[in-house]
């Protein structure tokens, strides 16, 4: 069997509820090799199987704290902590606690390449975006939305929104 039909089975077992010590045993892996080959499975398809793997994550997730909720309504202190930690696991799953950060170079250099921009204005660019944000973060804005905003701005030469003159 192939590594990529070996992916292939261990990913079907997984999205059938399989444990990793009962999938690993199936397949005759240990439980840690049976984690690398989803590991590795994952890295080479990451948008298709990543967002399918996220998705049985969240289902399950979803299932363990509705099932919690009658004993979180009843004021049951371990299964409120079990239920934070629930959606402590979701909000990790879904980046939400992630920290905020945006490659203002890479942004830069991706504008300058796709517009044909020089070095001095990708320069300027990589300035007044870096401002931009600092900016928002200095002023209590939600540094994402500005972030995302930029990113779907339109730069290029000549008649473009943004201010060549470096202010």
């Amino acid at each position: 069997m192939s590594d990529a039909e070996k992916a292939n089975a261990a990913m079907r077992l997984v999205r059938d509820g399989e444990t990793v010590y009962d999938a690993a045993a199936k397949m005759n892996m240990t439980p840690n090799s049976f984690i690398n080959l989803i590991k590795r499975h994952l890295s080479r398809n990451a948008i298709t199987e990543a967002s399918e793997y996220r998705a049985i994550h969240m289902e399950r997730l979803e299932m363990m704290f509705f099932n919690l909720m009658p004993e979180i309504r009843k004021g049951n202190p371990y299964a409120i902590k079990v239920g934070i930690d629930v959606l402590r696991r979701q909000a990790q799953l879904l980046g939400l606690d992630a920290p905020i950060s945006v490659n203002v170079r890479r942004l830069s250099v991706e504008y300058a390449e796709r517009y044909g921009l020089d070095d001095e204005e990708r320069k300027l660019l990589f300035t007044q975006i870096r401002r931009h944000l600092s900016d928002a973060k200095n002023s209590g804005q939600d540094v994402m939305a500005v972030s995302a905003g930029i990113y779907d701005a339109t730069f290029s030469n000549g008649n473009d929104g943004w201010d060549k003159s470096g202010e």
